[in-house]
């Protein structure tokens, strides 16, 4: 057998051991004695190329040993006929049991649900960074404007708060409105979901696990980063999908992917990941000329939004661009790739499992007669490059996110899940969960996965997400006690901001986001910087002149008081009170010394 050939070469094998074992013992030495003529950046990301391609080879191999002994074994297991099981207990009492489990398992994210629209208080350190823009522009004032810097920054894309702001005020907590718009998009990203299952011949059952997988995880995403534009911007990011699946990746349909895929973008900047799945599907297995018009589509329509809107939001590419470049080249860290990774498989392991049983059927069933038909067809357009070649695109959609995790974002330290959330687990679930009715024969063996995934994917996931809204409740409460006592407050944290916005009250000092204005204003000495039409100089006394503002009101004790995160003591101000266990955090109250 063709796989059994290659898992015996030697060389392989040695190689993928010594890499894997002296990536633990010395990274430093090993990377040093390979690339010795490198730079310290070119051997590092040489090492890692080498490293993340042993460490995948080495799991490949192991899966596809282990897969070959369980066929060894299955030999003698399909002597029995377990057949009859699916006659003794039919399709419909299994699908009963299974339907009951899984609405079981539903409670608890509905139950996170009510309470992330019902608490009013920030869920996370910087959430209210996303309603502030929202509501700045819902009164007439422009948070991309260069008079409103650094006070209304806003780091993502500009249709969130554009698209927010006709409801933020309808009610009495413009968080609880940002947080039911994210449910909202986060419900009709999990019909598209289903309806893709659906289309991809998944079960009902399996369709509904897969849903249910989903929503736990964007209960965890909402829980890590509270009302941010992480589900609309998923939704628009795959509904582009919708299209080429409903259409047959007809030309209309590849437009209307493009807006979809441009939308996403707008709505949060990495998103648009999406279209760079589309596009290599395109090129390389269905055709060129496919490709290059969605290609076309999206660089046309993207480039003439995008001067439109630097034309109405003059620091859009500075906030949403620029700052997203100056932070990755700081952040980059492979042992946090490690941990978000180890992570990622200790959540959804049985899933990687049956990923890799389906590349393992693929590749012990491979027809090589039909393989050396495959041909590289660089010239014809109607053509695409791979001629006689087939793939998934959410196969391709799931190495590309390995890809990009692997040396971009799955490195960035912020945050331990995110990433992999909206990148990696849509794309592996669209590919496997309808894997489930196709590889497996018999209905016990495919409800033995099911309920393998239940287990394992989603009963345990709800700790993650799991909140004590009653003492989160009472210590915030606690908090806008002491801030109701004050009119002139300084917000070094933004946990009170929530409470200036609710109340009226400006400017508001801290919204989470106002620490990162720095690195909007352009670096000429970069290319980036370069890039940038926006008036440094003039950016960069704006911002220090906000920051004098600010410690000339607290030497002459303008602020009533001061709120803070930190133990940072001020000279003319003395501690008042301290709240304790705040999201984590100790809040700190000082007032003016008399």
């Amino acid at each position: 057998m063709l796989l059994g050939k290659y898992l015996h070469l030697p060389k392989i094998v040695l190689f993928v051991f010594w890499a894997f074992l002296f990536s633990w013992v010395n990274k430093e030495g090993l990377t040093l004695f390979l690339f010795s003529g490198k730079s310290f950046e070119g051997r590092a990301i040489l090492f890692q190329i080498v490293l993340i391609g042993a460490f995948t080879l080495l799991f490949a191999i192991l899966c596809f040993l282990l897969f070959l002994l369980l066929e060894k074994l299955a030999v003698y297991w399909n002597r029995v006929d377990w057949s009859f099981i699916d006659e003794k207990m039919p399709v419909l009492y299994k699908n009963i049991i299974l339907f009951l489990f899984i609405a079981l398992l539903l409670i608890y994210p509905v139950q996170y649900v009510f309470g992330f629209l019902s608490f009013p208080y920030p869920l996370e350190y910087r959430e209210v960074a996303i309603v502030s823009p929202a509501v700045a522009i819902s009164g007439g004032i422009n948070p991309y404007a260069f008079e409103n810097f650094p006070e209304h920054i806003y780091l993502y894309g500009v249709l969130y708060p554009l698209t927010l702001s006709p409801f933020v005020n309808l009610g009495n907590h413009p968080l609880l409105v940002a947080r039911l718009y994210n449910v909202f998009f986060g419900a009709v990203f999990l019909v598209l979901s289903f309806w893709i299952f659906r289309k991809r011949n998944a079960s009902i059952a399996s369709a509904m696990i897969g849903v249910l997988i989903l929503l736990n995880s964007m209960c965890y995403i909402w829980a890590i980063n509270g009302a941010r534009p992480d589900a609309p911007a998923m939704f628009f990011a795959l509904f582009g999908f919708y299209f080429l699946l409903k259409r047959d990746f007809d030309d209309l349909s590849i437009l209307l992917c493009a807006l979809s895929c441009l939308a996403s973008f707008y709505f949060k900047q990495y998103m648009f990941f999406s279209a760079i799945v589309v596009a290599a599907f395109l090129f390389l297995f269905v055709s060129k000329q496919k490709a290059y018009l969605f290609i076309v589509a999206v660089a046309a329509v993207g480039f003439t939004s995008f001067i439109l809107i630097r034309n109405f939001f003059p620091l859009y590419y500075e906030y949403s661009i620029l700052h997203h470049i100056v932070i990755s080249v700081t952040s980059i860290s492979s042992s946090r790739l490690e941990e978000q990774t180890n992570t990622f498989l200790g959540s959804y392991w049985p899933l990687f499992l049956l990923y890799f049983f389906y590349l393992y059927k693929t590749v012990s069933h491979l027809d090589l007669d039909r393989l050396k038909k495959v041909r590289l067809s660089p010239v014809k357009l109607k053509e695409p490059f791979l001629n006689n070649a087939s793939v998934d695109i959410f196969d391709v959609g799931v190495i590309l996110a390995i890809v990009v995790l692997s040396f971009w974002l799955g490195q960035h330290g912020g945050n331990i899940y995110t990433y992999y959330g909206e990148l990696l687990l849509p794309f592996l679930l669209y590919l496997t969960i309808p894997k489930i009715d196709g590889l497996f024969r018999l209905n016990v063996y495919r409800t033995v996965l099911q309920a393998l995934i239940l287990a394992f994917c989603i009963f345990p996931f709800r700790l993650n997400y799991a909140q004590d809204y009653s003492y989160l409740n009472k210590a915030f409460s606690t908090l806008s006690e002491y801030a109701a006592q004050c009119e002139n407050i300084y917000d070094k944290t933004p946990l009170v901001a929530v409470y200036k916005i609710e109340n009226n009250i400006s400017p508001v000092y801290n919204n989470g986001q106002i620490e990162y204005a720095e690195t909007a204003i352009p670096d000429r000495e970069t290319f980036f910087g370069q890039i940038s039409t926006a008036p440094a100089e003039y950016l960069k006394h704006q911002l220090m002149q906000w920051q004098d503002d600010i410690q000339g009101n607290i030497n002459n004790q303008t602020f009533d008081c001061i709120i803070t995160d930190d133990k940072q003591r001020f000279e003319t101000y003395q501690e008042a009170a301290n709240i304790p266990f705040v999201l984590g955090w100790t809040i700190y109250v000082w007032v003016p010394i008399e």
